[in-house]
């Protein structure tokens, strides 16, 4: 239902979780298109990055809507930040573990013994611990490949939209093991602030299905429009 247009166009802003890729394609397409101004809405994405701080972003308010993984916003709202999941974007989670094609580790059981660069303190390394009954240690991931293509041995977290892509523009051949297949299934997600659903839920049902309909218009029809804005 789109926002009255009485009110006129509702600004709102989208943090998205990284820099802008296909992985926000929908979002785009939507931004592209005039979805969202159909819908009444004059939105802006917002690119995110490494320490973009989406969840504080939002909780204070200079984000209207977040991109994130549903465990990540568990863990935060549990803590006290008044954030709410609106809509699953994605039905599983995108981060995978990258290994050199040739290495040895084939399943997440292999992990055991050895070296992973991740994000310290996300919620699937302790799950994944525990679960399997292994131990690895961690390096603090830098957001960057350049150790991991010079070292054949390396693991390192990256999603599968990005880092297998980057790794071929390179010329090395990658394998990745999914994280959601350990059974730790996080949904990708869109999230506000819960005043804002209290208080505006015409502008939160607005949003999630302009974004919906910029999603299934991305992947059914021609993304030309979304890439040309990511690009």
């Amino acid at each position: 239902t789109p926002v009255p247009e009485a009110r006129g166009l509702r600004k709102v802003s989208l943090q998205t979780d990284w820099f802008p890729q296909a992985e926000h394609g929908g979002f785009y397409q939507a931004l592209a298109k005039g979805f969202y101004r159909e819908a009444g809405l004059e939105v802006t994405l917002l690119p995110g990055g490494p320490g973009a701080g989406i969840n504080l972003k939002v909780a204070k308010g200079d984000a209207d809507f977040g991109m994130n993984r549903s465990d990540d916003l568990i863990l935060a709202a549990s803590q006290g930040l008044p954030v709410m999941i609106v809509a699953a974007v994605l039905q599983h989670d995108s981060q995978v573990l990258l290994v050199h094609a040739a290495s040895p580790v084939k399943t997440l059981d292999d992990l055991a013994g050895r070296t992973v660069t991740a994000s310290v303190g996300m919620a699937w390394i302790p799950w994944l611990k525990q679960s399997r009954g292994i131990e690895f240690a961690l390096r603090p991931q830098t957001y960057g490949l350049a150790g991991f293509l010079a070292d054949p041995d390396a693991i390192q977290q990256g999603l599968v939209t990005n880092e297998p892509y980057i790794a071929q523009q390179h010329g090395v051949a990658v394998r990745t093991l999914a994280i959601s297949a350990s059974g730790f299934a996080a949904y990708h997600t869109l999230f506000c602030r819960r005043d804002l659903v209290r208080a505006e839920p015409e502008v939160v049902r607005a949003f999630v299905a302009a974004s919906i309909r910029g999603w299934s218009d991305y992947l059914e029809g021609d993304p030309g429009p979304a890439h040309a804005v990511i690009l």
